[in-house]
Order: structure tokens, then sequence, then C-alpha cells
């Protein structure tokens, strides 16, 4: 329910329902109650095309939207990843569709109103491309697998992405610039966060607000060379750059980060209580003799309860 533009609600054309019409008992007058409006959709309405699959996840971008099925067969196949909306970033990752007539005809940056299983992450069971955990950003996504593996797609602004580029990009990409033991990613509006099993926590995208941790935005994207944000062509090499890896907040050293959210333009995470315990004394100490800078871009420790 709510905005459908794009087709992002994934319940497909947007139609006044006939059998909403009601008579009142005390005027011979008609009420016609529409649920639908336009493209909007003003009451709970069931996403067909996912009856009777077990939802593990769902996330709505500012304009499309990605869910997260059981496999019917755990032991055989992966579990499903649908999208629907808007693939004008390539946020959705699916195929483009080209005019045959023209082999320089640009990329369909079609829309789809029901969700549509992800040909990537379906089919046999591989650890490596079977998702456990979707992000969706402001236009982009975040997929965690079963091994680990974090692919991301759609637009890479302020490289968050985590490619070492600001490129938008159209297919499923596996990130090389991250530690192996991801175990829980998240996603603001235009920055991504992931936490490793060792307590860990890596940051990139856009940092104005200080949302990735750093003191400064130059941090992030610092050895990006390509900040172009034209979307990369089908069949277009990436091709090489220098090596590029997502930094690790280095204010939380020492600190046992066990879960992180995202709002659009912030981050909440939660810690250990021993870890917790190991800061405070460390910042004690540094009161003692050092004066400890405050203000713009401290971090807040929340111990968990």
């Amino acid at each position: 329910m709510g905005q459908g533009d794009e087709g992002k609600l994934g319940i497909g054309f947007m139609k006044p329902s006939s059998s909403t019409t009601t008579t009142t008992t005390t005027s011979t007058t008609h009420h016609h109650h529409h649920p639908f409006e336009g493209t909007h959709c003003y009451e709970p309405t069931e996403i067909v095309e996912l009856r009777g699959r077990e939802l593990l996840e769902a996330e709505g971008g500012a304009w499309h939207t990605i869910f997260l099925t059981k496999s019917t067969n755990p032991s055989m196949y992966n579990n499903d990843l649908w999208v629907c909306g808007s693939n004008y970033w390539g946020q959705l990752a699916l195929p483009s569709k080209k005019n045959n007539s023209s082999s320089n005809q640009t990329p369909d940056f079609s829309t789809t109103n029901v969700p549509v299983m992800h040909p990537f992450f379906c089919g046999k069971r591989n650890p490596s491309t079977n998702p456990i955990q979707v992000c969706a950003g402001s236009n982009f996504n975040a997929v965690l697998c079963e091994d680990g593996s974090v692919y991301c797609f759609g637009c890479g602004s302020s490289g968050k992405t985590g490619m070492g580029h600001c490129r938008t990009v159209k297919t499923p990409t596996k990130l090389t610039s991250v530690p192996k033991n991801i175990t829980s990613i998240s996603t603001g509006s235009n920055h991504l966060m992931l936490l490793t099993s060792t307590g860990e926590l890596y940051g990139v995208g856009w940092n104005f607000y200080g949302q990735c941790g750093y003191d400064q935005d130059i941090e992030n994207i610092g050895k990006i060379k390509d900040t172009s944000t034209a979307p990369y062509m089908e069949g277009e090499s990436l091709g090489k750059s220098e090596a590029y890896d997502i930094p690790r907040i280095k204010r939380l050293t020492g600190v046992e980060v066990q879960s992180v959210a995202t709002g659009a333009y912030f981050t909440i995470i939660t810690t250990s209580a021993t870890s917790n315990k190991r800061k405070q004394e460390e910042i004690a100490r540094k009161r003692n003799g050092i004066q400890v800078r405050r203000g713009f871009n401290d971090i807040s420790i929340v111990t968990q309860l």
C-alpha cells in the first residue's frame, strides 16, 4: 500500500475495485470507495506473485522493491530473490531490452510492476550465490550470500556500491573490496555498512553527515579514480583499476560490534558489554592526558541490553 509509482508496490496495474461500492442506509447516495487512485494504493493489497512462498525479507528503495523468499528445497536450490519497480539505475539488475534493428540502441531502462525472480541468484544450490540477506538503498541494492560473498548493483554515486568507482552497475557484481567473513549488511539511502563475524564494521558511500563513520567524505573514495556516474553498458569491460578496499571504521578498534542498522542518513550499532567497557576505559585514559575532540563526527556506542 502507498505510493506505487514505477510499479514498486509489486501489485500490478492499478484498477478501481468494483466490489467496493457501498450504499448507506441513511441516504440514497451511493458512496464509491476506490482502494486505488492513479498509481497509489490506499489499503493493504496482496502481492499475488509471492502467494504461498515463505517471505524472509522485503526491502524498499526510493523507486523499487526487493524480496527474498525461502527456497522450496533448501538442500537442492538457492533462496529466491525478486525485484520490481524502476530499473533506471540498474537497481533491478534485469537484462536490458535492445532494439535488434540497431546495435547502438540505448538499453531500455524498463520497469516491472510485479515481482520478477532474478535469474542470477535462482537455481541449484550454490553458497556463493545463495542469498540470505537483502538490503535496498535509494537506488541500489546489496545482497549477502551464504558463504559471506556480497553482491551490489545499481547506482554507484559516491562509491556506495564498494567497487572503487562511482559508475552505475546493472548486473549483480561480487565485491572484492571486503573481508570474506561478512555476516550482516545494511544500506542507508546512499551508504553501505558491512559487519564481520569478528565484530569489525566497514562503511562506504556518501558520508556528508558522518554516516559512514569517517572524518571526511574524501577518505571514503580517495582511491577512486573513475568518478563518472555514467552507467556501464552491457558487455563493457570494467577495466583494470587500482586495488580498492572498503575502509574499516578505525574509531571502533577494540569494540566488538554485534549488529548494525541504517536510516537514510545515519547508522546505529550495538556492541557487546565487554567491548564497551574497554572503549570507555580507553576514552577515560585519553581524557586524563589528551584533550578529546568532540562534535560533528563523534561516534556514540550503544550497549546491547
